[in-house]
Protein backbone atom coordinates (compact mmCIF):
# COMPACT_ATOMS: atom_id res chain seq x y z
CA UNK A 1 0.00 0.00 0.00
CA UNK A 2 3.06 2.24 0.26
CA UNK A 3 3.56 4.97 -2.40
CA UNK A 4 7.12 5.78 -2.90
CA UNK A 5 8.35 9.55 -3.90
CA UNK A 6 8.95 8.15 -7.56
CA UNK A 7 5.32 7.52 -8.00
CA UNK A 8 4.24 10.71 -6.69
CA UNK A 9 6.48 12.57 -9.26
CA UNK A 10 5.16 10.36 -12.51
CA UNK A 11 1.57 11.44 -10.91
CA UNK A 12 2.39 14.95 -10.94
CA UNK A 13 3.88 14.83 -14.62
CA UNK A 14 1.20 13.32 -15.78
CA UNK A 15 -0.90 16.27 -14.52
CA UNK A 16 1.03 18.51 -16.28
CA UNK A 17 0.80 16.50 -19.55
CA UNK A 18 -3.45 16.54 -19.05
CA UNK A 19 -3.76 20.21 -17.36
CA UNK A 20 -4.77 19.02 -14.46
CA UNK A 21 -3.73 22.12 -12.00
CA UNK A 22 -3.09 21.82 -8.33
CA UNK A 23 -2.47 25.36 -6.27
CA UNK A 24 0.91 25.78 -5.35
CA UNK A 25 0.00 26.26 -1.93
CA UNK A 26 -0.54 22.22 -1.66
CA UNK A 27 1.76 19.77 -1.80
CA UNK A 28 1.12 15.54 -2.31
CA UNK A 29 3.26 13.62 -0.22
CA UNK A 30 3.82 9.82 -0.34
CA UNK A 31 3.05 7.58 2.94
CA UNK A 32 2.70 3.78 4.06
CA UNK A 33 -1.10 4.06 3.22
CA UNK A 34 -0.97 5.65 -0.11
CA UNK A 35 -0.76 9.95 -0.89
CA UNK A 36 -1.64 12.86 1.42
CA UNK A 37 -2.29 16.07 0.60
CA UNK A 38 -0.74 18.89 2.56
CA UNK A 39 -0.86 22.47 2.95
CA UNK A 40 2.37 24.71 2.49
CA UNK A 41 3.59 27.30 4.67
CA UNK A 42 0.21 29.82 3.85
CA UNK A 43 -2.74 29.93 5.20
CA UNK A 44 -5.16 28.98 2.61
CA UNK A 45 -8.88 30.73 2.59
CA UNK A 46 -12.12 29.44 2.75
CA UNK A 47 -13.71 29.25 -1.29
CA UNK A 48 -10.34 29.32 -2.82
CA UNK A 49 -10.47 26.50 -6.26
CA UNK A 50 -7.32 24.27 -5.31
CA UNK A 51 -7.65 21.84 -7.99
CA UNK A 52 -8.77 22.10 -11.23
CA UNK A 53 -9.18 19.00 -12.91
CA UNK A 54 -10.50 18.56 -16.80
CA UNK A 55 -13.28 16.07 -17.34
CA UNK A 56 -11.90 14.37 -20.20
CA UNK A 57 -9.01 13.30 -17.52
CA UNK A 58 -11.23 11.65 -15.38
CA UNK A 59 -11.72 7.70 -15.95
CA UNK A 60 -15.71 6.28 -16.38
CA UNK A 61 -17.12 3.57 -18.68
CA UNK A 62 -18.02 6.62 -21.00
CA UNK A 63 -14.35 6.94 -22.46
CA UNK A 64 -11.99 4.20 -21.75
CA UNK A 65 -10.47 1.55 -23.68
CA UNK A 66 -13.62 -0.80 -23.90
CA UNK A 67 -16.47 2.41 -23.87
CA UNK A 68 -19.22 1.29 -25.57
CA UNK A 69 -18.88 -2.31 -24.21
CA UNK A 70 -19.39 -1.66 -20.89
CA UNK A 71 -23.17 -1.17 -19.40
CA UNK A 72 -23.78 2.69 -17.89
CA UNK A 73 -25.75 2.57 -14.67
CA UNK A 74 -25.88 5.80 -13.39
CA UNK A 75 -25.86 4.36 -9.16
CA UNK A 76 -25.49 1.82 -7.25
CA UNK A 77 -23.33 -2.15 -7.25
CA UNK A 78 -24.13 -1.76 -11.22
CA UNK A 79 -22.17 1.69 -11.20
CA UNK A 80 -19.14 0.23 -9.13
CA UNK A 81 -19.20 -3.32 -11.36
CA UNK A 82 -18.97 -0.95 -14.55
CA UNK A 83 -16.66 1.27 -13.42
CA UNK A 84 -14.47 -1.26 -11.70
CA UNK A 85 -14.17 -3.51 -15.19
CA UNK A 86 -13.48 0.26 -17.02
CA UNK A 87 -10.84 0.72 -14.60
CA UNK A 88 -9.74 -2.74 -14.88
CA UNK A 89 -9.01 -2.50 -18.76
CA UNK A 90 -6.88 0.40 -18.19
CA UNK A 91 -4.83 -1.41 -15.31
CA UNK A 92 -4.12 -4.47 -17.75
CA UNK A 93 -3.12 -1.60 -20.81
CA UNK A 94 -0.54 -0.72 -18.46
CA UNK A 95 1.81 1.82 -19.58
CA UNK A 96 -0.41 2.05 -23.23
CA UNK A 97 -3.41 3.28 -20.80
CA UNK A 98 -3.48 6.99 -21.20
CA UNK A 99 -3.84 6.73 -17.37
CA UNK A 100 -0.79 5.21 -16.90
CA UNK A 101 0.52 8.29 -14.79
CA UNK A 102 -2.32 7.87 -12.40
CA UNK A 103 -3.22 4.26 -12.66
CA UNK A 104 0.49 3.52 -11.25
CA UNK A 105 -0.14 5.78 -7.90
CA UNK A 106 -3.05 4.01 -6.76
CA UNK A 107 -2.45 1.19 -4.07
CA UNK A 108 -1.59 -2.23 -5.00
CA UNK A 109 -2.39 -4.96 -4.29
CA UNK A 110 -6.36 -4.35 -3.74
CA UNK A 111 -7.52 -2.29 -1.14
CA UNK A 112 -8.02 -4.11 1.95
CA UNK A 113 -11.51 -4.22 2.64
CA UNK A 114 -13.77 -6.70 4.96
CA UNK A 115 -15.47 -8.59 2.11
CA UNK A 116 -12.55 -10.07 0.82
CA UNK A 117 -10.95 -11.12 4.74
CA UNK A 118 -12.29 -14.45 4.77
CA UNK A 119 -10.78 -15.91 1.31
CA UNK A 120 -7.34 -16.66 0.03
CA UNK A 121 -6.81 -13.57 -2.35
CA UNK A 122 -2.36 -14.78 -3.04
CA UNK A 123 -1.44 -13.15 0.59
CA UNK A 124 0.50 -14.92 3.26
CA UNK A 125 -0.98 -16.97 6.08
CA UNK A 126 -0.72 -14.56 8.49
CA UNK A 127 -3.03 -12.19 6.93
CA UNK A 128 -5.61 -15.04 6.07
CA UNK A 129 -5.09 -15.79 9.91
CA UNK A 130 -5.56 -12.29 10.88
CA UNK A 131 -8.98 -12.09 8.42
CA UNK A 132 -10.73 -14.89 10.10
CA UNK A 133 -9.61 -13.28 13.62
CA UNK A 134 -10.94 -10.45 12.29
CA UNK A 135 -13.76 -11.91 11.21
CA UNK A 136 -14.88 -13.72 14.67
CA UNK A 137 -14.44 -10.56 16.49
CA UNK A 138 -16.86 -8.69 13.86
CA UNK A 139 -19.58 -11.57 13.52
CA UNK A 140 -22.21 -9.89 15.96
CA UNK A 141 -21.44 -5.91 15.19
CA UNK A 142 -22.93 -3.19 12.59
CA UNK A 143 -19.78 -4.45 10.20
CA UNK A 144 -21.61 -8.16 10.09
CA UNK A 145 -24.59 -6.55 8.98
CA UNK A 146 -23.07 -4.69 6.18
CA UNK A 147 -21.22 -8.08 5.02
CA UNK A 148 -23.88 -9.49 4.96
CA UNK A 149 -26.79 -7.88 3.24
CA UNK A 150 -28.06 -9.47 0.00
CA UNK A 151 -28.70 -8.49 -3.48
CA UNK A 152 -31.74 -8.66 -5.47
CA UNK A 153 -30.43 -12.08 -6.71
CA UNK A 154 -30.42 -13.25 -2.91
CA UNK A 155 -26.19 -12.84 -3.12
CA UNK A 156 -23.67 -11.55 -0.79
CA UNK A 157 -21.78 -8.22 -2.62
CA UNK A 158 -18.32 -10.11 -2.97
CA UNK A 159 -20.53 -12.78 -4.52
CA UNK A 160 -21.73 -10.39 -7.18
CA UNK A 161 -18.76 -8.92 -8.08
CA UNK A 162 -17.15 -12.58 -8.67
CA UNK A 163 -20.50 -13.73 -10.81
CA UNK A 164 -19.93 -10.23 -12.83
CA UNK A 165 -16.30 -10.89 -13.73
CA UNK A 166 -17.46 -14.58 -14.39
CA UNK A 167 -20.51 -13.77 -16.84
CA UNK A 168 -19.36 -10.47 -18.14
CA UNK A 169 -15.99 -9.21 -17.74
CA UNK A 170 -13.81 -12.03 -18.04
CA UNK A 171 -15.82 -13.01 -21.42
CA UNK A 172 -15.79 -9.67 -22.71
CA UNK A 173 -11.91 -9.08 -21.84
CA UNK A 174 -10.47 -12.53 -23.59
CA UNK A 175 -12.23 -11.63 -26.76
CA UNK A 176 -10.60 -8.02 -26.26
CA UNK A 177 -7.29 -10.17 -26.09
CA UNK A 178 -6.81 -9.64 -22.42
CA UNK A 179 -5.44 -12.07 -19.85
CA UNK A 180 -7.61 -11.03 -16.86
CA UNK A 181 -7.64 -12.59 -13.11
CA UNK A 182 -9.83 -12.64 -10.74
CA UNK A 183 -7.69 -11.23 -8.18
CA UNK A 184 -7.18 -8.37 -10.81
CA UNK A 185 -10.84 -7.60 -10.94
CA UNK A 186 -11.20 -7.46 -7.25
CA UNK A 187 -8.70 -5.08 -6.79
CA UNK A 188 -10.20 -2.88 -9.64
CA UNK A 189 -13.35 -3.70 -7.71
CA UNK A 190 -11.57 -2.75 -3.99
CA UNK A 191 -10.30 0.52 -5.77
CA UNK A 192 -13.72 1.35 -7.32
CA UNK A 193 -15.38 1.40 -3.80
CA UNK A 194 -12.96 3.54 -1.70
CA UNK A 195 -12.00 5.98 -4.59
CA UNK A 196 -14.87 6.73 -6.82
CA UNK A 197 -16.94 9.65 -7.15
CA UNK A 198 -20.26 10.18 -8.99
CA UNK A 199 -19.75 13.44 -11.15
CA UNK A 200 -22.39 13.96 -12.99
CA UNK A 201 -25.16 12.25 -15.07
CA UNK A 202 -22.63 11.81 -18.20
CA UNK A 203 -19.43 10.41 -16.23
CA UNK A 204 -21.31 9.24 -13.76
CA UNK A 205 -19.61 6.99 -10.77
CA UNK A 206 -15.73 7.95 -12.09
CA UNK A 207 -12.21 7.69 -11.17
CA UNK A 208 -11.40 10.99 -10.24
CA UNK A 209 -7.14 11.93 -10.01
CA UNK A 210 -6.14 13.78 -7.74
CA UNK A 211 -9.80 14.38 -5.80
CA UNK A 212 -8.97 10.85 -4.89
CA UNK A 213 -5.72 12.09 -3.07
CA UNK A 214 -7.44 14.01 -0.12
CA UNK A 215 -8.21 11.52 2.80
CA UNK A 216 -11.30 11.53 5.21
CA UNK A 217 -12.20 13.18 8.25
CA UNK A 218 -15.74 14.35 9.23
CA UNK A 219 -14.42 17.85 9.90
CA UNK A 220 -13.22 18.44 6.34
CA UNK A 221 -11.17 21.37 4.73
CA UNK A 222 -12.39 20.56 0.98
CA UNK A 223 -15.28 19.03 -1.21
CA UNK A 224 -15.36 18.37 -4.87
CA UNK A 225 -17.84 20.52 -7.19
CA UNK A 226 -19.16 19.44 -9.87
CA UNK A 227 -22.54 20.44 -12.00
CA UNK A 228 -24.62 16.78 -12.05
CA UNK A 229 -27.07 18.21 -14.30
CA UNK A 230 -25.38 17.75 -17.62
CA UNK A 231 -26.27 16.32 -21.01
CA UNK A 232 -26.50 12.69 -20.44
CA UNK A 233 -25.74 11.70 -23.80
CA UNK A 234 -22.41 14.26 -24.52
CA UNK A 235 -21.68 16.11 -20.86
CA UNK A 236 -22.54 19.48 -21.94
CA UNK A 237 -23.35 22.02 -19.32
CA UNK A 238 -24.36 24.44 -21.73
CA UNK A 239 -26.96 24.08 -24.81
CA UNK A 240 -26.92 21.44 -26.75
CA UNK A 241 -28.50 19.08 -29.87
CA UNK A 242 -29.82 16.75 -27.58
CA UNK A 243 -31.38 19.52 -25.41
CA UNK A 244 -33.53 20.39 -28.84
CA UNK A 245 -34.22 16.71 -29.33
CA UNK A 246 -36.02 17.04 -25.82
CA UNK A 247 -37.65 19.79 -26.69
CA UNK A 248 -35.48 22.11 -24.12
CA UNK A 249 -32.45 23.39 -23.28
CA UNK A 250 -30.80 24.40 -19.76
CA UNK A 251 -30.90 27.94 -19.34
CA UNK A 252 -27.65 29.64 -17.53
CA UNK A 253 -27.04 33.22 -16.44
CA UNK A 254 -23.50 32.71 -15.32
CA UNK A 255 -22.23 32.15 -19.40
CA UNK A 256 -18.12 32.50 -17.69
CA UNK A 257 -18.91 29.62 -14.75
CA UNK A 258 -21.39 27.61 -17.05
CA UNK A 259 -18.17 27.63 -19.24
CA UNK A 260 -15.40 26.92 -17.13
CA UNK A 261 -17.73 24.38 -15.32
CA UNK A 262 -18.43 22.48 -18.67
CA UNK A 263 -14.69 21.73 -18.58
CA UNK A 264 -13.25 20.98 -15.15
CA UNK A 265 -13.80 19.39 -11.67
CA UNK A 266 -12.78 21.10 -8.81
CA UNK A 267 -11.69 20.93 -5.09
CA UNK A 268 -12.87 23.76 -3.72
CA UNK A 269 -11.73 24.84 0.15
CA UNK A 270 -14.71 25.31 2.59
CA UNK A 271 -13.03 26.37 5.72
CA UNK A 272 -9.95 27.83 6.46
CA UNK A 273 -6.66 25.35 6.02
CA UNK A 274 -3.69 26.25 8.24
CA UNK A 275 -0.28 26.02 6.96
CA UNK A 276 1.55 23.05 7.60
CA UNK A 277 -1.61 20.54 8.01
CA UNK A 278 -3.13 17.70 6.04
CA UNK A 279 -5.86 18.65 4.01
CA UNK A 280 -9.18 16.56 4.40
CA UNK A 281 -11.92 15.79 1.81
CA UNK A 282 -14.67 13.88 3.18
CA UNK A 283 -16.17 10.39 1.61
CA UNK A 284 -19.94 11.06 3.35
CA UNK A 285 -20.41 13.83 6.11
CA UNK A 286 -23.02 10.83 7.81
CA UNK A 287 -20.73 7.67 7.48
CA UNK A 288 -20.37 5.07 10.09
CA UNK A 289 -17.09 3.75 11.19
CA UNK A 290 -19.02 0.25 10.15
CA UNK A 291 -19.51 1.74 6.65
CA UNK A 292 -16.22 3.40 6.41
CA UNK A 293 -14.59 0.11 7.22
CA UNK A 294 -16.46 -2.02 4.69
CA UNK A 295 -16.73 0.67 2.03
CA UNK A 296 -13.03 2.44 2.53
CA UNK A 297 -10.90 -0.03 4.89
CA UNK A 298 -10.48 2.42 7.59
CA UNK A 299 -11.95 3.85 10.59
CA UNK A 300 -11.78 7.12 12.53
CA UNK A 301 -10.65 6.94 16.13
CA UNK A 302 -14.31 8.88 17.02
CA UNK A 303 -17.07 9.07 14.88
CA UNK A 304 -19.96 10.58 15.78
CA UNK A 305 -21.97 9.25 13.12
CA UNK A 306 -21.94 5.87 15.14
CA UNK A 307 -24.83 4.15 15.79
CA UNK A 308 -26.29 0.62 16.99
CA UNK A 309 -29.24 -0.72 14.89
CA UNK A 310 -32.40 -3.48 15.47
CA UNK A 311 -34.54 -4.70 13.36
CA UNK A 312 -38.24 -5.13 14.32
CA UNK A 313 -37.74 -8.59 14.82
CA UNK A 314 -34.35 -8.85 16.53
CA UNK A 315 -36.30 -6.58 19.30
CA UNK A 316 -39.59 -8.80 19.01
CA UNK A 317 -37.21 -11.37 19.66
CA UNK A 318 -37.02 -10.06 23.70
CA UNK A 319 -40.83 -8.78 24.08
CA UNK A 320 -44.33 -10.37 23.53
CA UNK A 321 -46.18 -8.35 21.02
CA UNK A 322 -49.42 -9.70 19.07
CA UNK A 323 -49.81 -8.68 15.09
CA UNK A 324 -46.28 -7.33 14.29
CA UNK A 325 -47.80 -5.25 10.80
CA UNK A 326 -50.36 -3.81 13.47
CA UNK A 327 -47.10 -2.80 15.83
CA UNK A 328 -45.52 -1.03 13.44
CA UNK A 329 -48.33 0.81 12.35
CA UNK A 330 -49.05 1.98 15.58
CA UNK A 331 -45.04 3.01 16.33
CA UNK A 332 -45.29 4.98 12.80
CA UNK A 333 -48.13 6.65 14.70
CA UNK A 334 -46.43 7.55 18.24
CA UNK A 335 -42.76 8.43 15.97
CA UNK A 336 -45.05 11.17 14.37
CA UNK A 337 -46.45 12.32 17.68
CA UNK A 338 -42.91 12.52 19.06
CA UNK A 339 -41.67 14.58 16.32
CA UNK A 340 -44.47 16.93 16.82
CA UNK A 341 -42.93 16.96 20.76
CA UNK A 342 -39.33 17.21 19.61
CA UNK A 343 -39.02 20.32 21.47
CA UNK A 344 -40.18 18.15 24.85
CA UNK A 345 -37.49 15.36 24.48
CA UNK A 346 -35.02 17.45 22.92
CA UNK A 347 -33.78 18.32 26.85
CA UNK A 348 -33.43 14.45 27.59
CA UNK A 349 -30.02 12.55 28.10
CA UNK A 350 -31.51 9.55 26.73
CA UNK A 351 -33.42 9.99 23.68
CA UNK A 352 -32.48 12.03 20.67
CA UNK A 353 -34.84 12.81 17.54
CA UNK A 354 -33.51 10.79 14.49
CA UNK A 355 -34.42 12.99 11.31
CA UNK A 356 -34.14 10.14 9.05
CA UNK A 357 -37.28 9.50 7.00
CA UNK A 358 -37.55 5.76 7.44
CA UNK A 359 -37.75 3.87 10.91
CA UNK A 360 -34.97 3.76 12.22
CA UNK A 361 -34.29 1.23 15.74
CA UNK A 362 -31.14 2.68 16.89
CA UNK A 363 -29.18 3.90 19.58
CA UNK A 364 -26.19 6.64 18.76
CA UNK A 365 -22.75 7.28 19.37
CA UNK A 366 -23.70 9.32 22.22
CA UNK A 367 -25.63 6.42 23.90
CA UNK A 368 -29.10 8.02 23.26
CA UNK A 369 -32.04 5.74 21.87
CA UNK A 370 -33.57 7.34 18.44
CA UNK A 371 -37.15 8.53 18.81
CA UNK A 372 -38.29 5.45 16.51
CA UNK A 373 -36.39 2.62 18.92
CA UNK A 374 -38.68 4.66 21.91
CA UNK A 375 -42.15 4.97 20.38
CA UNK A 376 -41.63 1.28 19.58
CA UNK A 377 -40.70 -0.14 23.20
CA UNK A 378 -43.70 2.58 24.06
CA UNK A 379 -45.83 0.83 21.44
CA UNK A 380 -44.98 -2.35 23.55
CA UNK A 381 -45.39 -1.18 26.80
CA UNK A 382 -49.20 -0.04 26.06
CA UNK A 383 -50.40 -3.10 23.43
CA UNK A 384 -53.89 -2.50 25.70
CA UNK A 385 -54.66 1.02 25.44
CA UNK A 386 -57.86 2.26 23.47
CA UNK A 387 -56.20 4.90 21.06
CA UNK A 388 -57.77 7.99 22.65
CA UNK A 389 -55.43 7.16 25.77
CA UNK A 390 -52.19 7.66 23.59
CA UNK A 391 -51.40 10.83 22.79
CA UNK A 392 -52.21 11.67 27.05
CA UNK A 393 -50.00 9.36 27.95
CA UNK A 394 -47.56 10.13 25.71
CA UNK A 395 -47.14 13.15 26.97
CA UNK A 396 -47.33 12.39 30.52
CA UNK A 397 -44.79 9.23 29.88
CA UNK A 398 -42.16 11.75 28.26
CA UNK A 399 -42.85 14.37 31.47
CA UNK A 400 -41.69 11.73 34.03
CA UNK A 401 -38.93 10.99 31.93
CA UNK A 402 -37.76 14.06 32.03
CA UNK A 403 -38.45 15.01 35.92
CA UNK A 404 -36.88 12.04 36.49
CA UNK A 405 -33.58 12.57 34.25
CA UNK A 406 -33.54 16.07 36.09
CA UNK A 407 -33.79 14.19 39.74
CA UNK A 408 -30.54 12.12 39.06
CA UNK A 409 -28.97 15.09 37.48
CA UNK A 410 -29.87 17.47 40.24
CA UNK A 411 -28.05 16.80 43.89
CA UNK A 412 -28.98 19.51 45.65
CA UNK A 413 -31.75 18.22 48.13
CA UNK A 414 -34.50 20.98 47.71
CA UNK A 415 -34.79 20.65 44.02
CA UNK A 416 -34.02 17.13 44.51
CA UNK A 417 -37.67 17.11 46.89
CA UNK A 418 -39.23 19.69 44.86
CA UNK A 419 -39.02 17.01 41.87
CA UNK A 420 -40.78 13.94 44.54
CA UNK A 421 -43.43 16.24 45.33
CA UNK A 422 -44.33 17.10 41.71
CA UNK A 423 -44.15 13.38 40.95
CA UNK A 424 -46.35 12.29 43.82
CA UNK A 425 -49.04 14.89 42.35
CA UNK A 426 -49.07 12.86 38.91
CA UNK A 427 -52.37 10.75 38.32
CA UNK A 428 -50.75 7.54 39.39
CA UNK A 429 -53.89 5.18 39.44
CA UNK A 430 -53.60 1.74 39.12
CA UNK A 431 -53.93 0.72 35.53
CA UNK A 432 -51.52 -0.96 34.68
CA UNK A 433 -50.75 1.49 31.80
CA UNK A 434 -50.49 4.72 33.99
CA UNK A 435 -47.62 6.44 32.52
CA UNK A 436 -45.11 6.03 35.40
CA UNK A 437 -45.32 1.85 34.61
CA UNK A 438 -44.68 2.82 31.05
CA UNK A 439 -41.82 4.55 31.55
CA UNK A 440 -40.49 1.85 33.94
CA UNK A 441 -41.18 -0.83 30.87
CA UNK A 442 -39.41 1.37 28.41
CA UNK A 443 -36.79 1.71 30.58
CA UNK A 444 -35.95 -2.13 31.54
CA UNK A 445 -36.97 -3.06 27.57
CA UNK A 446 -33.34 -0.65 27.36
CA UNK A 447 -31.47 -2.55 29.58
CA UNK A 448 -32.61 -6.07 28.27
CA UNK A 449 -31.80 -4.85 24.76
CA UNK A 450 -28.20 -3.64 25.33
CA UNK A 451 -27.20 -6.30 27.76
CA UNK A 452 -28.05 -8.59 25.24
CA UNK A 453 -26.38 -6.98 22.54
CA UNK A 454 -23.40 -6.87 24.65
CA UNK A 455 -24.03 -10.50 25.68
CA UNK A 456 -24.15 -12.00 21.72
CA UNK A 457 -21.27 -9.66 21.08
CA UNK A 458 -19.18 -11.77 22.92
CA UNK A 459 -16.80 -13.87 20.60
CA UNK A 460 -16.67 -17.64 22.10
CA UNK A 461 -14.62 -17.66 24.99
CA UNK A 462 -14.09 -13.90 25.41
CA UNK A 463 -16.57 -12.99 27.77
CA UNK A 464 -13.70 -11.87 30.34
CA UNK A 465 -11.23 -10.13 27.60
CA UNK A 466 -9.99 -6.76 27.99
CA UNK A 467 -10.36 -5.41 24.65
CA UNK A 468 -7.90 -2.14 25.55
CA UNK A 469 -5.55 -4.71 26.54
CA UNK A 470 -6.03 -6.64 23.76
CA UNK A 471 -5.40 -4.19 21.33
CA UNK A 472 -2.65 -3.21 22.87
CA UNK A 473 -0.79 -6.92 22.86
CA UNK A 474 -2.15 -7.32 19.49
CA UNK A 475 1.49 -7.84 16.83
CA UNK A 476 1.98 -5.09 14.80
CA UNK A 477 0.73 -7.13 11.67
CA UNK A 478 -2.54 -7.75 13.23
CA UNK A 479 -4.03 -4.63 11.47
CA UNK A 480 -7.29 -6.22 10.82
CA UNK A 481 -7.88 -7.88 14.13
CA UNK A 482 -7.01 -4.58 15.88
CA UNK A 483 -9.52 -2.74 13.10
CA UNK A 484 -12.45 -4.97 13.92
CA UNK A 485 -11.76 -4.64 18.51
CA UNK A 486 -11.55 -1.50 17.79
CA UNK A 487 -15.10 -1.59 16.57
CA UNK A 488 -16.82 -3.77 18.76
CA UNK A 489 -14.72 -1.46 21.71
CA UNK A 490 -16.74 1.73 20.32
CA UNK A 491 -20.31 -0.46 19.78
CA UNK A 492 -19.79 -1.89 23.24
CA UNK A 493 -19.10 1.00 24.36
CA UNK A 494 -22.02 3.13 23.46
CA UNK A 495 -24.24 0.26 24.86
CA UNK A 496 -22.45 0.55 28.32
CA UNK A 497 -23.40 4.26 28.30
CA UNK A 498 -27.15 3.63 27.14
CA UNK A 499 -27.15 1.02 29.50
CA UNK A 500 -25.81 3.11 32.20
CA UNK A 501 -28.28 6.12 31.68
CA UNK A 502 -31.38 3.63 31.24
CA UNK A 503 -30.33 2.23 34.94
CA UNK A 504 -29.82 5.32 36.52
CA UNK A 505 -33.24 6.62 35.64
CA UNK A 506 -34.98 2.99 36.90
CA UNK A 507 -32.63 4.08 40.18
CA UNK A 508 -34.05 7.31 40.91
CA UNK A 509 -37.51 5.91 40.37
CA UNK A 510 -36.66 3.07 42.24
CA UNK A 511 -35.03 5.82 45.43
CA UNK A 512 -38.40 7.73 45.33
CA UNK A 513 -40.29 4.19 46.12
CA UNK A 514 -41.94 4.14 42.51
CA UNK A 515 -41.87 0.46 41.20
CA UNK A 516 -44.09 -0.86 38.56
CA UNK A 517 -47.68 -2.23 39.75
CA UNK A 518 -48.02 -5.88 39.26
CA UNK A 519 -49.13 -6.64 35.52
CA UNK A 520 -47.15 -3.00 34.65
Amino acid sequence: MAVSPEQVKVLLEWCITHNVVIDSRLHLRPGPTGIGVHSGRHLIHPHQTLVKIPKDSVLSVRNCSLAGSIPFAPYGLDAQLSLALALFVELLNGRQSRWYGYLQSLPNPLVDLPMFWDRRLGTNDDDCEDGSEALSWLSKTEVAKILDERTEHGSTKLDEVTRFYDQFAEPLLVRSRYSPTLMGFYRAFSLVSSRAFLVDAYHGLSMVPIADAFNHVIEHHVHLESDYGVCPECGSLQECPHDREDGGARESTDVEHDRDHDLFYEMVSNTAIPPHTEVYNTYGEELTNAQLLTQYGFILDVDENDRLSWSLDAVLQFFPSGDAEHLMEKTRRISSLLSEEASTYAQSDLTYHDPTKNITFCINDEGKVSHQLWALLFSLATQSLCETQIHETLRSTLDFQLDLEDLEHDDDETESDGIANNLDQQDLNDDQHAPLDVLLSVARSVVVLCTARKRNSEKQGSAATDLNALIEELPEGRTRTRLAVSILLSERSILDCCEAGWTALLNSAGRLGYNSRPGG
